[in-house]
């Protein structure tokens, strides 16, 4: 699960505090949409697959939702759709922040201004309603709109990860696979 993005979040509040500012508006170099989802509902029942078997305690106290953050030099309209969620909204120059409420399928993010659309993405996770590799998973995919750079796995991360489940994991790594010097993505 890729959290580069919450990189790209922090670099213009790191580039104000470094200058003694408390507003990170004029740090922000680039307009950028951050998101981050967990990759399935909470009620998602997989007691039967996971290797512990029952859901982790406090599961309940989790929104489904998909969290969106703008990172914009100007103010713009931001759209998000979660599934078959959508939700725009009036974002002003600066740092703003919303969520929609989670939809399983795609999720979509864009950027809008004077009617036109400034940059689009579509993230490489879908919210599903399968349990990922038969496992509860509540960690978080973060990604950037325009596209940041991949967090990338080592050529062994995904076959150590997959050792031992409790069913065969067939779902593919959705992070490039580093080999040597290369980056690859591995299907």
């Amino acid at each position: 699960m890729p959290h580069n993005g919450f990189r790209d979040l922090a670099k213009p509040f790191i580039a104000a505090y470094k200058a003694g500012a408390t507003d990170p508006t004029k740090y922000i170099t680039e307009d950028k949409i951050v998101y981050w989802y967990r990759p399935t509902p909470k009620g998602l029942n997989c007691d039967a697959t996971d290797n512990i078997g029952a859901r982790p305690d406090g599961y309940d106290s989790m929104q489904d939702a998909v969290y969106v953050v703008s990172l914009l030099k100007n103010a713009g309209k931001v759209k998000a759709t979660s599934g078959s969620n959508s939700k725009s909204f009036d974002a002003p120059a600066g740092v703003s922040a919303w969520q929609v409420n989670m939809g399983v399928g795609q999720q979509v993010f864009s950027l809008e201004r004077n009617g036109k659309q400034v940059f689009n993405g579509t993230s490489s996770r879908d919210i599903t309603d399968t349990c990922p590799c038969g496992l509860y998973n509540y960690n978080v995919f973060v990604g950037t709109v325009p596209a940041g750079d991949p967090d990338a796995l080592s050529g062994d991360s995904f076959a150590g990860f997959a050792r031992g489940l409790k069913v065969a994991c067939t779902a593919r790594p959705l992070l490039p696979i580093r080999v040597g010097t290369a980056t690859h993505t591995k299907v």
